[in-house]
């Protein structure tokens, strides 16, 4: 069998690995999934190096196999494995193939597990600082947050609802937080759900005609005009915005049903250009949407064209400070 593991300082297995392994990448190389050979090859360049959990680690064969600079220990979350069952089943059951040669042959099997369960939790074990979460562009929630530093000020709004829009209209989904409070609230808030990116707009910038971006996983920042910084966010996930852009992929996600409605009374209500998320006070691990539709708590995300506020997310930021 084997195990697909995150390295993290909580996982529940001591690892014992070569150092090569954490260097090797698909990067943009090309597979033929139908050649044999190259398939192969991809195994054995995955699987040829020495890797085990303590519950299959033999020192002796470590030391022996790896050189002493390349030995590696850590611990490791297991997130997936694969299992070989050989013929076992396929016999049992009669399962044949022909093997081109007039001969019935039995089928090999295996399987396959990822524990979707255990992903979330991983990754924020592997990615993460005293602040919060660091979440991978990959995975991520919302892909920047826009923090406005002084709601209320005509030009700032108007500057984080252009900022919103122009992100949303590129595929994009970004969570402005638009609450009135002090900016070092907001700073932490943004901190503590991790989102890779945040753009930063106030009344100072914006008479120098430039918004803030910065990074939540280095913390470094540059100043660029409202466009610039629009067009960066893009750059990082074009995969994404082109997906939406040329209208690829698979169709959106249908009308999200609320408590006590069906599909048929909420079709013509729920889709909305621009909704609003505000915090639910009785119901910690839901949402609620104030707009078109009034009082209504929903358990999945929106639609990519809601307009979505970070005081929608008081009860997550509640519980992740409690340690919940």
């Amino acid at each position: 069998t084997h195990e697909f593991l995150v390295l993290a300082a909580t996982g529940e297995s001591e690892v014992f690995y070569d150092s090569q392994i954490t260097e090797l990448k698909f990067g943009s190389r090309e597979i033929d999934f139908d050649s044999v050979d190259q398939c192969q090859a991809v195994m054995e360049e995955f699987t040829s190096r020495y890797a085990r959990t303590d519950e299959t680690h033999v020192q002796g064969e470590f030391e022996a196999q790896v050189p002493e600079e390349r030995r590696r220990t850590a611990r490791g979350i297991e997130v997936g494995q694969i299992f070989y069952f050989g013929t076992k089943y396929s016999d049992a059951l009669k399962a044949t193939v022909n093997d081109g040669q007039g001969n019935d042959v039995a089928v090999h099997m295996g399987s396959h597990g990822i524990g979707v369960s255990r992903l979330l939790g991983a990754i924020i074990e592997a990615s993460h600082d005293d602040k919060g979460i660091i979440w991978p562009e990959g995975v991520t929630p919302f892909h920047c947050g826009i923090v406005n530093l002084k709601q209320g000020d005509a030009e700032a709004d108007a500057a984080c609802d252009s900022l919103h829009a122009a992100l949303v209209a590129l595929g994009l989904d970004p969570l402005y937080d638009d609450r009135k409070e002090r900016a070092g609230a907001k700073f932490a808030t943004m901190d503590l759900i991790g989102l890779p990116w945040r753009i930063t707009v106030g009344p100072r910038g914006l008479k120098n005609g430039v918004v803030e971006l910065t990074s939540r996983r280095t913390g470094e920042s540059e100043e660029l005009p409202p466009e610039a910084a629009v067009a960066k966010i893009a750059a990082i996930y074009g995969v994404v915005a082109a997906w939406w852009s040329d209208g690829g992929g698979a169709p959106p996600p249908p009308p999200l049903l609320c408590r006590g409605q069906t599909a048929a009374s909420t079709s013509a209500t729920m889709p909305s250009t621009s909704w609003r998320i505000s915090p639910s006070s009785s119901h910690s691990a839901m949402t609620r949407i104030s707009g078109s539709v009034p009082d209504l708590r929903i358990s999945r995300r929106p639609l990519p064209s809601r307009r979505a506020s970070a005081s929608a997310m008081a009860p997550l930021t509640d519980a992740l400070s409690s340690g919940v």
